[in-house]
């Protein structure tokens, strides 16, 4: 890694869709669709159609400052689905350039009628350049373990771990 680059963490990925970012990021025991790659992989198996999403969010911020992010879920039979997505921030003028990316490659099984889980590998880039310089760039990656528990009286439960491996 070269100096100068944050590392990342969790609070350095914007949210992802209107409804977990309206519900403060609490979306773990809801995971749902394409969000469940990024929030609680362990959802993912309860994905019954084929979705792809698309976002792009230019800022107002001087037009300079970019959010993209594109998401495909493939549910595979009844008890499992794959997801993958990536998301995108950049920051560019006439000197600099910053850019963020992060790929996520999903897999989630239902273990019985209430129970999925599932697990994310990530695989996360930095770079930033100055007039046309690279002035720093790092690689990393990164895993995710999900539990989906659904409606015990009402009640879905879920339980997400970010991190638990990687580099």
């Amino acid at each position: 890694m070269s100096g100068g680059i944050p590392s990342f963490s969790k609070e350095e990925h914007p949210e992802i869709g209107a409804r977990p970012i309206g519900m403060g990021g609490t979306f773990i025991a809801i995971a749902e669709g394409s969000a469940a790659i990024r929030r609680n992989p362990g959802g993912l198996a309860r994905s019954e159609e084929y979705t792809f999403e698309f976002n792009q969010s230019p800022s107002k911020l001087f037009g300079q400052l970019r959010h993209n992010y594109l998401s495909l879920v493939l549910p595979r039979t009844e008890r499992t689905a794959v997801g993958i997505d990536w998301g995108q921030i950049g920051f560019e003028d006439d000197e600099l350039s910053v850019n963020r990316n992060s790929f996520h490659f999903t897999y989630s099984y239902v273990l019985t009628d209430i129970i999925s889980v599932g697990a994310n590998l990530k695989y996360l880039t930095n770079s930033a350049s100055l007039d046309l310089q690279t002035v720093g760039s790092d690689i990393g990656w990164g895993s995710d373990l999900g539990i989906f528990i659904e409606s015990i009286r009402n009640i879905n439960l879920g339980f997400f771990v970010q991190d638990f491996i990687g580099k």
